[in-house]
């Protein structure tokens, strides 16, 4: 979220530029609204659901052991978020 809040800080000077902007998430398509209204951005953030997008550009990955560990004593369950029981 840290990363899409500084995204939208700088997004009038981006719009101004011509430039557009949008988010892709492997989150669930309401999480991601569900983001974009707490956060407040006026750029749109899209779904990359069961990570295809991020697959044909090589950047989906399963994260290691400790990593989940680690995850999930933070109560993070991105396995719900995404729709990935594998951490990816």
């Amino acid at each position: 979220m840290m990363e899409l809040e500084v995204l939208q800080t700088v997004w009038p000077q981006l719009h101004a530029m011509g430039a557009s902007l949008v988010a892709i998430s492997p989150q669930l398509a309401r999480y991601g609204r569900a983001v974009r209204r707490r956060t407040k951005l006026e750029f749109d953030v899209l779904t990359d659901l069961h990570l295809r997008v991020a697959e044909a550009f090589g950047l989906a990955f399963t994260l290691p052991t400790d990593l989940k560990e680690l995850y999930a004593a933070f109560g993070n369950t991105l396995d719900t978020f995404h729709d990935e029981p594998d951490f990816r």
